[in-house]
């Protein structure tokens, strides 16, 4: 078994749980070897790699988003990782040089897949963070090899080859697809209690359990708002789920802006809350500072009215318009505002499969255009029943994020309260925490066991 990770902290547990997964289903003893990135691309993707630059389609966005290589569209990952860089949003040099690094770093991943495949000398391979550069390799290896992983909104899961309906794409397997397990009262009725917490407490969510909130500022005439835009993070997880015609999160709100500007729509834009959360360090300093040239850009359009404050939800939707418009790309906010009664438009690109008939949903610039002008008895409601299963596959299907045997709880199942209240901050599990180092020997084959016990393909 190969893994990308040294086996440490946290990915000593989760590498193990991988490994005991696959011994058992490969019904022999593995053992584990890191890999080593090649340090350079082949001669082939050099010779493309040049090319790129010399032909001028450096210059272009959509050839910058949309750049090909050996199957796998490598430029949303060297996107996703330019857009780390808070100063790849401020010079253009930089953006640049950013670009021309990662495009480069992009073919040493590729040499690397390609040789391992060509090697074929294991069984299986665990892979981390696979909505980076690392999302090359597991779409190169997929296909052949089972791949292991973790990442929201899925727990621990294996990548299972020959499933003629996966075209490779990270995201295929990450997402939620509808199933038909949810459908009876019980399930409805709890899905709702769900979605009447989250409106009410967002700290509910672990990555919103830091955020200071305030109270929201008298918005004169806020019923007369046709549309309400949320933001997103620009500088974190950028292309996670997928290529949608959009460098990043900016480039999306730069273009719906834009168009609702020309169209003259009065047009609420809100903030994330997390800009203000000081758990996320440099990354929420950022993000502020981005949105900040945003609103001096439009601060002087008499339509646009800009919450640049910490606010819950809730102070906003209770005042609104019910034929008012919620925007955004993606997120928890589409299931709070179908669930409200309001119609969403949001990108396909997103933690569900889209065949939940929630918002209405688009997949590239012309179709997100297209949704922006239909007018408010044009757009589809949201299905009741697909919310409602959606939610209880998030929030109680037992392997899913925040399921019963989800990395979290497992964890807390098996150490003590004193290293709980250190290794938990904000009820967020801390990767980086040397508590790991602490845990007694005893629950450490106890926490990997379980988690293997787990994971599905």
């Amino acid at each position: 078994m190969l893994s990308t990770r040294a086996p440490d902290k946290i990915y000593k547990y989760l590498i193990t749980a991988c490994k005991l997964h696959a011994e058992k289903f490969f019904k022999k003893k593995l053992f584990l070897r890191r890999i080593k990135i090649s340090k350079f691309p082949s001669f082939k993707f050099l010779s493309y790699f040049i090319f790129f630059i010399l032909s001028g389609k450096i210059f272009y966005k959509a050839n910058r988003l949309n750049v090909c290589y050996s199957e796998v569209n490598i430029g949303r990952f060297i996107l996703g990782s330019v857009f780390t860089d808070f100063k790849s949003y401020t010079s253009k040099y930089i953006y640049f040089f950013n670009y021309l690094k990662y495009f480069y770093t992009a073919g040493k991943f590729i040499n690397t897949g390609e040789k391992l495949l060509n090697e074929n000398n294991f069984h299986c391979i665990y892979i981390d963070h696979c909505g980076a550069m690392n999302g090359v390799l597991f779409t190169l290896l997929a296909k052949k090899k089972i791949v292991y992983t973790n990442n929201y909104p899925r727990n621990i899961f294996a990548s299972k080859v020959n499933i003629s309906s996966f075209n490779g794409e990270y995201e295929d397997r990450l997402k939620i697809n509808k199933t038909k397990k949810y459908l009876d009262k019980k399930s409805q009725k709890r899905a709702a209690k769900v979605l009447k917490k989250l409106s009410q407490n967002p700290e509910i969510i672990p990555w919103m359990s830091g955020t200071n909130f305030n109270s929201l500022k008298k918005i004169p005439n806020i019923k007369s708002y046709e549309y309400i835009i949320y933001t997103h993070s620009f500088t974190d997880g950028q292309l996670w789920f997928g290529n949608d015609g959009f460098e990043n999160s900016l480039d999306w709100l730069l273009f719906t802006l834009d168009n609702l500007k020309a169209r003259n729509k009065k047009t609420l834009i809100k903030c994330h809350p997390n800009y203000f959360n000081k758990d996320f360090g440099a990354t929420s300093d950022w993000d502020r500072k981005i949105f900040n040239i945003i609103y001096e850009k439009y601060k002087e359009n008499s339509n646009f009215y800009f919450i640049v404050d910490s606010i819950k939800n809730q102070s906003l939707t209770k005042n609104l318009d019910k034929k008012c418009i919620a925007i955004t790309h993606h997120g928890n906010v589409t299931l709070e505002m179908s669930y409200l009664g309001f119609k969403v438009i949001s990108s396909q690109a997103s933690f569900c499969s889209k065949k939940f008939q929630i918002s209405n949903i688009w997949n590239g610039r012309a179709e997100y255009s297209k949704q922006l002008y239909k007018k408010h008895n044009k757009l589809k409601k949201c299905n009741t029943k697909d919310l409602y299963q959606l939610v209880n596959e998030l929030f109680f299907d037992k392997n899913s994020y925040y399921g019963i045997n989800s990395i979290d709880k497992v964890f807390k199942k098996f150490i003590s309260k004193k290293h709980s209240k250190v290794l938990f901050k904000n009820n967020k599990l801390n990767f980086q925490s040397k508590v790991f180092y602490k845990i007694e020997e005893k629950n450490n084959y106890k926490i990997a066991k379980k988690l293997s016990q787990n994971i599905n393909f």
